[in-house]
């Protein structure tokens, strides 16, 4: 039996509608906001014998993040944890904020908000669990991994096909460079700058 939400994309109106409307959301967004555990990580972590513990990034979402703030859109990290690999990973990719330790991701995400000048129609957040679903009344988009939690799905507006720390950002990344008119460029003459994402 079809869902009631299978039913309403049988009516290619509709379909049109919400793709059009998904489409000008995506193409104003000038803030991504990234949950890290889940999201630019597949959510494991490695805790060695000395207590030092330890996360996996994906090289392909250091690119899209590289080219997405060349394309002038802001990029930030809110986690919950405080693991030092975090910060080092925005380093790295020249993620100018990073917040770690966030207990209230709401009072954050609106801190930065008003910090680098960006209103709520103009944000989008990235997440994958219940500590991410506060942030949703102050983003235009809240986005989730296919293998979010259930909770964080239902009340996404965009479920991506990629699952957390296996391409969550080059995903977002190759929509916003199409509807901007900017994937023909990169699919053309690449990446022109070093790469040690």
């Amino acid at each position: 039996m079809k869902s009631m939400k299978s039913k309403l994309f049988d009516n290619q109106l509709i379909r049109k509608i919400f793709f059009k409307n998904l489409s000008e959301k995506i193409s104003s967004i000038k803030l991504l906001v990234f949950d890290i555990d889940g999201v630019l990580t597949d959510g494991k972590i490695l805790i060695e014998e000395n207590g030092n513990v330890s996360k996996s990034f994906n090289v392909k979402d250091g690119l899209a993040i590289k080219l997405l703030l060349k394309e002038g859109i802001e990029v930030v990290f809110l986690s919950g944890s405080d693991s030092n690999s975090i910060n080092l990973r925005a380093k790295q990719l020249g993620v100018k904020k990073c917040i770690t330790g966030a207990k209230n991701k709401l009072n954050e995400l609106k801190n930065i908000q008003l910090e680098i000048g960006f209103n709520k129609e103009e944000t989008a957040y990235v997440g994958d669990d219940l500590n991410d679903l506060i942030v949703k009344e102050n983003v235009s988009l809240l986005i989730s991994p296919i293998d979010g939690h259930s909770e964080m799905k239902k009340k996404s507006d965009f479920i991506l096909s990629s699952k957390g720390g296996e391409g969550v950002v080059s995903e977002i990344a190759r929509m916003i460079l199409k509807l901007n008119g900017r994937l023909n460029y990169y699919s053309k003459c690449g990446w022109i700058d070093n790469n040690d994402a």
